[in-house]
């Protein structure tokens, strides 16, 4: 029988990396090791059990335990190998689903489960190990504070308790197991192209001499094919295609196709077998640049951030308990120099009711603002991972009903992690707009529910020190707000008092109540003045009721 040989398709980035070891200055943050490519079983050492892939069906969020040593069970043998970042830990029993060790938060804290996701390239995935007397300990890459454990009921989780007895584990190598060869679907779509991310698993470390992929119809006759010649032996290669540039053809829009992915082995060639994929009905068009910042960015020079080619700015207006305290200076800042904004609130609510007070305390932020980009929730904090998915959902969509009763464009900014497994995506689209946030140069997201994509939280941009979120537009958002007189905007129809898009007796009796009571209303307290000003000459007096009595009385345009 031969050895294993995996051909996997996943969402990694780097090209052929070896075993690795990551080093850190920090005297709190432990010296990490290298753990050479194999296949490992993962024994908790204050148990004597071992880290096992729950039984049932192989599928997204698949359960982590431990138990009895089972000599040749698929769920207790791992694929270890390196990243960027970390190392990947793969399930044996979930290789045909290219599907990998995950913690499941967007931001690792303490007591986040630990479960078998599709791989991502996202760094919740990834995991360094350091050792000590007791044994290999083992970090996730995304908060390095936080270590694998177990607690009582033998549910895997993270902790950043350095005195637990049960973060302590030992690596047993084992064999590959029966040969198989499959891959996942691909990373990104464009009408033009495909990116394809693909993976060689070799434990025997044989020779690798040639990879590549080939292109087919929807009937399955080839299209072209591609190889790279190699001279390697390592145990795991990562590499990335985009189709088109490789190929060197244009893929149709909207069009079905196959691929697949080979790899020559010691002589020998394997191959993935053809998957189908189709490619998106239309291109993309990106329609503006942008950023989100908080406080977090400090002092900000908004004209080199407008010269910078940015467009617009998504602003921290606050969180549920507290405000953002750069958000006034932003807002101002930021609009002298002419950039279009939204805003964004954090909230930690965990009831419908506490997201209703955070979006009635926003409420009292926006007064006398206007904002060109929609007015977002962001739901990402750990502390809502307690609550179901249908909890979740109802939070979003009370925030954005209050705001929208308001008068104001909406939407909800949350990870693609989230939106595919912690939310009900189809019913918050139905009630405001989605801005994803997925780090990453292709996201997976493949379809188009988003109008708003934050694609890194490390760009650069001039004026701003360190790290800043950075975020493209696929929907002209200022054209449809205005057009909608959301967010602050009103027709601008001279004389139109009440905003309702037209000129009625309404409208003269608020400009009389505005005339009577100059010591409560001052002009300069009127955000929008032309409302008021129905002749446009600057002032606001007897002269624009009797242009508007002329008006309705169909004696004046």
């Amino acid at each position: 029988m031969k050895k294993r040989i995996v051909v996997f398709l996943c969402a990694c980035v780097m090209v052929i990396l070896p075993s690795i070891t990551v080093c850190y200055a920090d005297e709190q943050t432990p010296e990490y090791c290298s753990v050479e490519a194999g296949c490992y079983k993962i024994k908790n050492i204050q148990t004597g059990l071992y880290l096992t892939v729950e039984a049932g069906e192989d599928n997204n969020m698949q359960k982590m335990v431990l138990s009895e040593q089972e000599e040749a069970s698929l769920a207790q043998a791992f694929m270890i190998y390196p990243t960027e970042y970390g190392y990947y830990i793969r399930p044996e029993s979930s290789v045909k689903s290219g599907r990998v060790v995950n913690a499941a938060a967007d931001k690792i804290k303490t007591g986040a489960f630990v479960n078998i996701f599709d791989i991502d390239y996202d760094t919740t995935m990834m995991w360094c190990f350091s050792t000590s007397e007791n044994g290999f300990v083992i970090h996730n890459a995304s908060n390095k504070k936080c270590m694998m454990t177990v607690n009582k009921a033998g549910d895997i989780f993270v902790t950043n308790n350095t005195e637990n007895p049960k973060i302590y584990w030992e690596l047993e190598r084992t064999a590959g197991t029966t040969a198989v060869v499959s891959y996942r679907v691909f990373d990104k779509y464009t009408d033009t192209s495909a990116v394809v991310n693909a993976g060689i698993f070799n434990p025997d470390n044989k020779s690798i001499s040639k990879y590549g992929v080939t292109l087919f119809d929807s009937e399955g006759n080839k299209i072209k094919s591609y190889g790279k010649s190699t001279d390697t032996d390592i145990a795991c290669v990562d590499v990335k295609f985009d189709l088109a540039k490789v190929l060197k053809t244009k893929l149709k829009p909207n069009t079905e196709y196959k691929c697949s992915f080979y790899a020559v082995i010691d002589g020998e060639k394997y191959t993935s077998g053809k998957k189908p994929f189709k490619t998106e009905k239309k291109y993309r068009k990106v329609l503006a640049y942008g950023i989100d910042v908080s406080s977090w960015q400090g002092s900000v020079d908004w004209k080199k951030v407008a010269e910078n080619n940015i467009d617009f700015a998504i602003l921290r207006a606050g969180f549920t308990d507290g405000t953002d305290n750069r958000f006034e200076e932003y807002y101002e800042k930021a609009r002298e120099a002419g950039l279009d904004l939204g805003c964004y609130f954090y909230t930690y609510a965990t009831s419908v009711s506490q997201s209703i007070k955070d979006a009635q305390r926003l409420l009292k932020q926006l007064e006398g603002k206007r904002f060109e980009y929609p007015i977002y929730i962001d739901i990402e904090d750990s502390n809502q991972l307690k609550i179901n998915e249908r909890q979740r959902t109802e939070i979003c969509v009370a925030f954005m009903n209050t705001l929208a009763e308001a008068g104001y464009y909406v939407g909800t900014y949350s990870s693609l992690y989230w939106y595919n497994h912690m939310l009900d995506r189809q019913q918050i689209a139905e009630n405001g707009e989605i801005w994803l946030a997925h780090w990453t140069e292709h996201t997976n997201a493949v379809d188009t529910y988003f109008g708003l994509w934050q694609y890194t939280s490390k760009g650069t941009v001039s004026g701003i020190k360190g790290n800043v979120d950075m975020d493209v537009a696929y929907v002209d958002y200022p054209s449809i707000i205005k057009a909608n007189n959301k967010n602050g905007y009103y027709s601008e129809l001279f004389g139109d008092a009440d905003g309702d898009g037209k000129i009625t007796m309404q409208d003269i009796t608020l400009i009389q109540r505005f005339i009577a009571f100059t010591d409560v209303f001052e002009n300069g307290n009127i955000q929008d003045k032309y409302k008021y000003d129905a002749d446009n000459d600057g002032e606001i007096g007897m002269s624009d009721i009797v242009l508007l009595q002329l008006t309705v009385a169909g004696l004046k345009q």
